[in-house]
């Protein structure tokens, strides 16, 4: 019984792999990168020619190893949105006075904000010593914060000297003592006293200019459209443009998208508004933007007239860990493609700041062999037929006798 059950499962697992289509999406562009000559992270910038052959959201690049079948895993790097700031706020030391066991040091914190941390910036030394940190609200009398604070040995070989924070709870006083317990033995040397405020800021974001389109406009009634024609479908994030009019004018507008000459363009990817006043420069999403129709809706004013216009893609990187003595190269072409999912995009934190650009050649088509399609002749339909035929026979035939000995068996 097991045997013939064996037999069941192969033919029909047959009989699925030969009835069930294969489709197989797969790249139709290569570029050489060549071979590595030293193991580690690596960066390939995205330029407009490479971008034209890739999704916006690079699903379907892959880099692989030549002598392998497997693709490097990569991720994407773009300009950094928010830029961390340290800034040294620097706190008057008023007093330092050494008597035979102790150093006592004064400091102000002159609009007595709120204070978590204190660094003092100490020449070098390869000493430990117990500090305890006190506050005054007005220099005399003196509340304790913390007595065991421990100054770890610590040097600069650069500068000479070394910054040692202290960590408080968040205090509000406008004075700081110090009490540093010296063991009999002489000072630590305390050049500066302050805080570091840590900030952040929004950076804008970087661009690559794409090549100039071409450009027409027509206007029809009380509506002007600006077509812009690009040689490639570009990846574009923004659209500057510049008009000649009256001296103000103001005005709503619609950009279009279309990836291709004969692609559809239903929605629009921006509304938005123009002026005299301002620049016009328009954000949308990512596209691949072979075609560009800017909608202006000039209600019962004279058109304006599209002097200049430009495309812009987000700087991006891709970075990619790629073993020495290796050849490399880059695969891009596959609208079916999904988004790999690769371990690198879990250890984003800790690559490093500066990594290498790796360049890339350019990019040409995959040629691939192309089998000669050949009609069946009638007599080989009809055997293939008798085939499908005979095999579903046989499985209902194995199918009846596993009946047959189940019946017996129970």
């Amino acid at each position: 019984m097991k045997k013939l059950l064996s037999h069941a499962l192969l033919l029909s697992a047959v009989w699925m792999l030969w009835s069930s289509p294969l489709v197989t999406a797969q790249q139709t562009m290569r570029a050489k990168v060549g071979m590595v000559p030293h193991a580690g992270f690596y960066a390939v910038q995205i330029s407009p020619q490479l971008s034209a052959w890739l999704r916006p959201d690079l699903a379907d690049l892959r880099i692989r190893d030549t002598g392998s079948a497997y693709f490097a895993p990569w991720i994407v790097r773009r300009t950094p949105h928010i830029v961390q700031h340290n800034q040294f706020d620097e706190f008057p030391i008023t007093s330092v006075r050494t008597d035979s066991g102790y150093t006592i040091a004064d400091i102000e914190n002159p609009d007595a904000s709120g204070i978590t941390s204190l660094t003092l910036l100490i020449g070098n030394t390869a000493v430990e010593r117990y500090t305890a940190i006190s506050g005054s609200n007005n220099g005399h009398q003196w509340y304790i914060i913390d007595e065991q604070i421990l100054f770890l040995r610590s040097y600069d070989n650069v500068t000479g000297n070394y910054s040692q924070t202290i960590n408080i709870p968040l205090s509000k006083y406008r004075y700081y003592r110090l009490r540093i317990n010296n063991a009999h033995t002489d000072p630590l040397n305390i050049l500066r006293a302050g805080r570091y405020q840590h900030t952040e800021s929004v950076a804008p974001a970087d661009y690559v200019a794409n090549p100039a389109p071409a450009i027409w406009q027509k206007d029809t009634g009380n509506v002007s459209v600006i077509h812009l024609r690009n040689a490639m479908p570009w990846h574009t994030s923004r659209i500057s443009l510049s008009f000649t009019g009256p001296r103000f004018w103001k005005r709503t507008a619609e950009a279009y998208v279309s990836a291709s000459d004969t692609g559809d363009v239903l929605w629009p990817v921006a509304s938005f508004a123009i002026s005299s006043s301002v620049p016009t420069v328009i954000d949308i999403p990512a596209q691949n933007a072979a075609r560009i129709h800017i909608v202006v809706h000039n209600a019962d004013n004279p058109p304006l007239r599209v002097a200049t216009a430009a495309t812009a893609m987000r700087t991006q990187q891709v970075v990619v860990w790629l073993a020495a003595g290796k050849y490399y190269e880059l695969l891009a072409g596959d609208p079916q493609a999904t988004m790999p999912d690769y371990d690198l995009s879990h250890f984003r934190d800790s690559l490093p700041d500066a990594i290498p650009t790796l360049q890339v050649g350019p990019l040409q088509p995959i040629k691939r062999k192309v089998a000669e399609v050949v009609a069946p002749a009638p007599s080989r339909l009809n055997w293939m037929w008798a085939a499908i035929v005979g095999a579903v026979i046989v499985l209902s035939l194995f199918t009846w006798r596993l009946l047959q000995d189940v019946r017996k068996k129970g």
